[in-house]
């Protein structure tokens, strides 16, 4: 039997006829939105589960309902969307009783959760959420989605909280592969691709420097996907990543060929064995 749902809109008591259309059509949007991200299956999976349009009204209030299908007729997928209906019902609940958000409500899922309680508090009077089973709808009244919106906010102010914060800036220097070469606030910079992160780092050259660079290197060289080490002073996000670096100076980092003939006849071992070589490592022999 296919799993079901259905959205009611009400207008406000205060202002019945202001409910828009837009008002109304993004709550049963968001409302499916939330059921799609409670799925958790990637983007395009056959079983992924999808809410096909099974009727809508627009007597008051406007009311919409949905079936779940997939895109391949041959797979079943009222299983997944059940835990979906489910996982979703039990958020509703924890929010609007002011409890934290369930695990898998990331950042992206909490705030389509957030636009569906903020229209209730402007606009919509009432949203019922009926899930198609013995129980009775999720509804959403003012005073419910005041607390789900505050439950929210506070779920976000706990992870800011817990969340360490890593701006900061220090003293020293970092490799690199030029990327691009261009101005940063009237400054000559480069754009600079850390050999560690692989981010893009915008390094600001104060001009005595870039003109010394300049005498010293053909530009057209160095520019070319070069490896450089910068020093200078580091600034790094609250996330830790390293974006901006004021150089004091810069050295270009020159390759070179090795002979792999000549680094397999290397004795790294000076002629023990493996078990020689590791036990005088652990002091040993």
């Amino acid at each position: 039997m296919a799993e079901k749902v259905k959205i009611k809109v009400h207008p406000s008591g205060t202002s019945s006829d202001l409910l828009t259309v837009a008002d109304a059509m993004r709550q049963v949007l968001d409302f499916i939105e939330l059921l799609e991200k409670a799925d958790g299956s990637e983007p395009g999976a056959a079983d992924r589960v999808i809410w096909r349009l099974a009727y809508a009204t627009t007597n008051s209030p406007f009311e919409v309902g949905a079936e779940a299908t997939s895109k391949d007729p041959s797979l079943t997928v009222a299983a997944k969307a059940h835990f979906a209906k489910a996982a979703v019902r039990d958020a509703i609940d924890d929010l609007t009783a002011g409890r934290p958000p369930p695990a898998w409500m990331d950042d992206a899922g909490l705030k389509v959760a957030e636009r569906i309680f903020l229209r209730n508090l402007n606009g919509i009077g009432r949203t019922d959420l009926d899930f198609g089973d013995s129980a009775e709808a999720a509804i959403i009244v003012h005073a419910t989605a005041k607390t789900a919106a505050l439950a929210i906010d506070e779920a976000r102010i706990a992870v800011e909280r817990d969340t360490p914060d890593l701006t900061r800036t220090e003293y020293g220097s970092f490799e690199g592969e030029i990327l691009s070469a261009g101005m940063f606030h009237n400054s000559p910079s480069l754009v600079v691709r850390d050999r560690l992160t692989g981010e893009k780092v915008t390094c600001v050259f104060p001009s005595e420097l870039s003109y010394r660079i300049g005498t010293q290197h053909n530009w057209h060289e160095v520019w070319a996907g070069r490896r450089i080490l910068i020093h200078g002073e580091l600034h790094y996000t609250s996330e830790g990543i390293l974006r901006r670096a004021d150089a004091f100076d810069l050295e270009v980092i020159e390759g070179r060929d090795v002979d792999l003939v000549a680094a397999r006849k290397v004795d790294l071992l000076e002629g023990m064995t493996v078990s020689d070589f590791l036990d005088r490592g652990w002091g040993n022999g």
